[in-house]
């Protein structure tokens, strides 16, 4: 099988640049490798005429039948796509991993930023992964996190700030949207990616999704009348539901900031670097 997908991938390139020998071909691989009906046989037997002969008794056969696109013909099995390369953009593992970690510390520190279509679709899964990580809030989250973002800035912002904005939120903390101009050169399609629910947004996000566990299953019970099935999910949906509650009042209580627990009230303190900034600028003023 392997051997004629080779053979029909060659006979697909021959065809479509319109060469007769892509044709030719195309009729010895139809005749000895991709049986149209029937299975084996001898080599008078219809399955292993040319096709379009007299002797097949069904007419011509489109290519297509013979080279694996198109409906599939009696007998004919279409490989599946495994193992395809998807989302490698076009580098090795480990450059591949350097650009999406500065391209995600970036995005934390601008919340909106402007890239190739293929390289902000493989972003948003990080961006999105990191936000859940500060919504944790443990330590454990904060060290997984810590070795994706380049700086220390990015990393208390997330586990403040953007922690803080999506509480409500479960999933979907970013969006792309596809730029009307390609870059010039290579002609690479653009587009933004960004945070919502940020401050100054072009466009309005859709709200939260207040949707309770099991209520799905719930509501399948109920249309099937199964009052005893609904009733057990409930339960289990009350159960889950006073769990939750119980872990946000533990996480309220502390939050991971600056690799030290803090108390809540002290969030909006500035950094060390931001404090020294501040008063820097203080002493010029009095100066002046």
């Amino acid at each position: 099988q392997n051997l004629n997908s080779v053979l029909c991938g060659a006979v697909g390139a021959l065809v479509g640049a319109g060469h007769d020998a892509g044709a030719q071909v195309g009729l010895e691989v139809a005749r000895y490798s991709v049986p149209l009906g029937g299975g084996g046989g001898s080599a008078d037997s219809p399955a292993q005429q040319p096709l379009g002969s007299a002797a097949s008794g069904r007419g011509a056969q489109p290519a297509a039948a013979v080279l694996g696109w198109g409906p599939l013909a009696v007998g004919q099995i279409r490989e599946m796509r495994h193992a395809q390369p998807r989302g490698r953009l076009n580098r090795s593992p480990k450059k591949r991993w350097a650009l999406l970690r500065n391209l995600v510390t970036e995005l934390v520190r601008h919340e909106r930023i402007l890239t190739t279509l293929a390289r902000a679709k493989e972003l948003r899964k990080i961006a999105d992964w990191v936000v859940t990580m500060g919504k944790q809030g443990t330590l454990f989250s904060r060290r997984r996190a810590q070795a994706v973002f380049r700086t220390d800035e990015a990393l208390h912002k997330t586990f403040t700030v953007l922690a803080l904005r999506y509480k409500d939120r479960v999933g979907g903390y970013t969006r792309v949207l596809r730029h009307r101009l390609n870059r010039k050169g290579d002609n690479a399609p653009m587009a933004f990616i960004e945070y919502v629910d940020r401050p100054g947004e072009l466009r309005d996000p859709k709200p939260p999704v207040e949707r309770l566990p099991y209520s799905k299953r719930i509501a399948s019970a109920e249309h099937k009348g199964d009052a005893e099935l609904a009733e057990y999910f409930k339960e289990r949906q009350q159960e889950v539901v006073a769990a939750t509650q119980r872990k946000v009042q533990r996480q309220k209580q502390f939050v991971v900031t600056k690799g030290k627990y803090a108390r809540e009230d002290l969030l909006e303190e500035p950094l060390p670097f931001e404090r020294a900034e501040s008063a820097g600028a203080s002493a010029s003023a009095q100066q002046q």
